[in-house]
């Protein structure tokens, strides 16, 4: 059985603010213009047009298109939903954890070592300047959310507006060899209109050859779901792998460096019997198929590799044990005989 130090069951939703304010019908109607302003620009193709012509517009558009048009496509129940988006929480030391009411960090920060953390009601992540990426995202997912279609994928590629020296943009991928790829998969994100937007901000987003993105790694991310389903939660964590000892390949003006592998780590807490597991795969167009079996590691495997510290929260015996074993059967074995690997 799992003992944790401090494991806190927070509801994603609790992020709202209690008792605020009532909105003055002069704010309602600006917003109600402003979004009818977005949609007939929209609707007449005349969105990029107006941004050339307004800067204000422009800004204004870039912050709330995306949220607005595909929140509402997707199923929002108010327009309002659109304008209150659950707040995100930095995240500088363990104090910083009481003030967030997500999961994502519960099991703990895989490294402070970050230009800054951000924490998001989709998942965290702890983003480097120097690489323009994410060096690692960790999120909680659940039987439920996997199930959950409540939100389409959103296709909303932006820069995070939450970094502080500006995270990579769109135009960094242009005319390059590799895709967007995203660490923490748009598909878990499904429970929530808000977190998938937020899973096509570029601070999730990743250079991967696109046979790996659209084969293993594409692979990897619908098996984790299963887990996920079969065991009833997984706590996960993704991230890219550099090679220290070479120069980084870099692309775009942002000079957004290519990682030389990806991992993910996963954690079944069940407290019967808990399990944990690794997967590292090459960024490379020959991991178009790999099996998994093949690519699957130990915790501690990743650990060494990436000098990231995960699932610190455990008690330190179950946190050895777990991160120790790699049975790759043993989380087979757990799915449906329709879903195992062949």
């Amino acid at each position: 059985m799992l003992n944790n130090r401090s494991v806190r069951k927070k509801n994603s939703q609790s992020g709202k603010k209690k008792n605020a304010s009532p909105v003055a019908p002069w704010k309602k109607c600006l917003k109600t213009l402003q979004l009818s302003l977005i949609y007939l620009l929209a609707l007449y193709g005349a969105h990029d047009l107006a941004g050339k012509f307004s800067s204000s517009y422009k800004e204004f558009a870039q912050d709330k298109l995306h949220l607005i048009v595909e929140k509402i496509s997707g199923g929002a129940k108010s327009v309002e939903e659109k304008f209150s988006p659950l707040p995100a929480v930095t995240v500088k030391s363990e104090k910083d954890l009481r003030l967030t009411a997500y999961d994502n960090l519960t099991l703990g920060v895989p490294s402070y070592n970050c230009d800054i953390i951000i924490d998001r009601p989709g998942f965290a992540l702890g983003y480097s300047e120097r690489y323009e990426q994410a060096l690692w995202v960790s999120y909680k997912l659940t039987s439920d959310e996997v199930k959950s279609k409540k939100a389409r994928r959103a296709e909303s590629f932006r820069s995070d507006p939450l970094i502080p020296g500006k995270s990579a943009s769109v135009d960094d991928y242009k005319n390059t060899a590799y895709d967007r790829g995203h660490l923490a998969p748009a598909a878990d994100m499904s429970f929530s209109l808000q977190a998938m937007s937020e899973s096509f901000l570029m601070s999730n987003i990743s250079p991967q050859y696109p046979e790996l993105n659209r084969g293993t790694w594409k692979k990897l991310e619908e098996k984790v779901r299963d887990y996920a389903v079969a065991n009833g939660a997984l706590y996960i964590v993704s991230g890219p792998v550099f090679d220290l000892s070479t120069p980084n390949i870099t692309v775009g003006k942002n000079k957004v460096a290519v990682p030389d592998k990806y991992f993910k780590v996963l954690l079944d807490p069940n407290s019967s019997s808990p399990k944990a597991i690794g997967f590292v795969v090459n960024n490379s167009p020959r991991e178009a198929d790999r099996s998994l079996a093949d690519i699957a590691v130990s915790v501690d495997a990743v650990e060494a590799m990436t000098g990231l510290d995960f699932f610190n929260q455990l008690d330190p015996a179950d946190e050895q044990k777990l991160e120790r074993s790699c049975d790759f059967q043993l989380w087979e074995r757990s799915l449906p005989r329709a879903k195992r690997s062949r």
